[in-house]
């Protein structure tokens, strides 16, 4: 634990991540990604499978296509539900005219 970097011992001090999400994030060697990843899981409140498979993508394997969609999906539901009335039906108009196109 004493070789993560500050920034995940910070946030691990200060309850916003969990350990296992630490060891996830610690995977990622390059410390701009990682931060970035690691501010992300705090705003976004993501869960450690979701945060494995973000770090499989940054560490360049690839995820299985199910995994990926499945993913994305997660993060869109989440954004929603921040939005106000308005933008979610805004939201909602497009996503049904992207679904029409395919």
């Amino acid at each position: 634990m004493l070789s993560m970097p500050t920034e995940l011992l910070v946030a691990l001090q200060e309850n916003n991540i969990t350990y296992s999400a630490a060891l996830e994030l610690n995977k990622i060697k390059d410390d701009e990604k990682r931060n970035a990843l690691l501010k992300r899981c705090i705003d976004e409140g993501m869960s450690v499978s979701e945060l494995s498979k973000e770090v499989k993508v940054i560490n360049g394997k690839k995820p299985k296509d199910t995994d990926e969609v499945k993913t994305v999906f997660k993060q869109m539901e989440k954004r929603f539900k921040k939005l106000d009335q308005k933008k979610k039906k805004e939201f909602t108009k497009e996503l049904n005219e992207l679904m029409e196109r395919y």
